[in-house]
């Protein structure tokens, strides 16, 4: 009888063991001062019949806000989401005030241990945003590229989230023409970032009458950031010399001259037709014997910063993708390039083909090798 006994109360220990609730929650919440963030709530080991009240207490109502009072889960609903809005940084450095202590009232008395969520109320991330140019040249009917750059210094804060460009000019263009307003979902500010939008706008009306262009401005909003705008002026003439090329470029490394002179010959604006689809782009300084590049990989160490149509470049792609560059063709006749004893990456400043013998007459015997790369083919 007394071995039947001490059975009967280990298993009824078991059954309680079995029972028992437990209950967590995120432990740090970080929330942007004027906007809400989600703290989920979850219960396990709630028996059928038994309903958990769940109780936030012990913040300041002076810098932090909730959507309710509490809330109550069962074996079918385990879980519940509270919304914290920050309204104020006056409690961030006295943790008490922002921390939420969370009570888990069991319907059938079951002891639970509490949680508490710690809240950090911050300023919203900065954004800084310029056009890579002050001005722009274009040609009545014809087209031109404007270059945005978002600049976010290093915060370690929240993620930029529903960024917002707004544009506001007095050139007559739809959507189909370029002109529209362009959103980013997020941006990471975890590090120091810069990320660029393009407009590429076609069919360029004349300029009103006593102007000599366009003014056009952008405006930055986001959900959890502050508000930038910048401005550019577009000045058109009616004189034609300007023309766009096309470039198809492959998935992987390309080898390419761009024949054209740019009227901002950066690697940003040349580029920015493939801004998002590029992830390197080196060429070889013969007369220092070195690489000058441009990689993503490596934003602080950026030695290739223009892009001219002397120069040749390989460029490593993430995907298929048409390079398109607006400017003017160089002069015909001869074009000087210094070349050095060895290897040499020069560009073919002519959007005219000629035979090799032809276009290297000038130093006929004096080389060795010419070799291009054909991506498509891998050869």
């Amino acid at each position: 009888m007394k071995r039947e006994i001490i059975w009967l109360v280990v298993l009824l220990m078991m059954a309680s063991c079995a029972y028992a609730i437990t209950c967590s929650t995120d432990s740090t919440k970080l929330v942007v001062v004027g906007t809400s963030e989600d703290i989920s709530i979850s219960c396990s080991g709630i028996g059928s019949t038994t309903t958990v009240t769940v109780t936030p207490s012990g913040y300041s109502a002076s810098c932090l806000q909730l959507d309710k009072g509490s809330d109550a889960l069962s074996s079918s609903s385990a879980s519940a989401t509270f919304t914290v809005t920050g309204l104020s940084r006056a409690c961030q450095n006295n943790v008490g005030s922002r921390t939420i202590g969370w009570t888990f009232t069991a319907s059938d008395s079951s002891s639970i241990s509490g949680e508490e969520t710690v809240v950090s109320v911050v300023s919203p991330p900065s954004m800084v945003v310029s056009f890579v140019e002050a001005d722009y040249s274009g040609i009545e009917g014809g087209n031109v590229t404007l270059v945005l750059e978002i600049a976010t210094p290093p915060q370690n804060q929240i993620d930029i989230q529903d960024v917002v460009a707004t544009v506001s000019t007095a050139l007559n263009l739809s959507s189909d023409d370029g002109l529209y307003n362009q959103t980013i979902s997020m941006i990471d500010v975890s590090e120091s970032s810069t990320v660029y939008l393009t407009w590429m706008l076609t069919n360029l009306p004349p300029p009103p009458p006593g102007a000599e262009g366009y003014n056009f401005s952008v405006s930055i909003t986001a959900a959890n950031a502050n508000s930038d705008s910048t401005d550019t002026v577009i000045i058109l003439s009616n004189e034609s010399g300007s023309t766009e090329i096309t470039i198809q470029l492959k998935d992987g490394w390309n080898l390419i001259s761009i024949p054209v002179t740019a009227s901002n010959t950066t690697t940003a604006a040349v580029m920015s037709s493939v801004s998002d689809d590029w992830s390197g782009i080196y060429s070889w300084d013969a007369s220092g014997t070195q690489y000058l590049f441009n990689d993503k990989s490596l934003p602080g160490f950026i030695s290739l910063t223009d892009i001219t149509p002397s120069i040749g470049f390989w460029v490593n792609m993430d995907a298929d993708a048409n390079l398109s560059v607006t400017g003017t063709v160089p002069d015909s006749g001869v074009t000087d390039f210094d070349i050095a004893i060895g290897w040499n990456m020069v560009g073919y400043p002519s959007a005219d083909s000629q035979n090799l013998s032809s276009a290297l007459s000038t130093i006929a015997g004096k080389y060795t090798g010419v070799y291009a790369w054909d991506s498509t083919n891998s050869t």
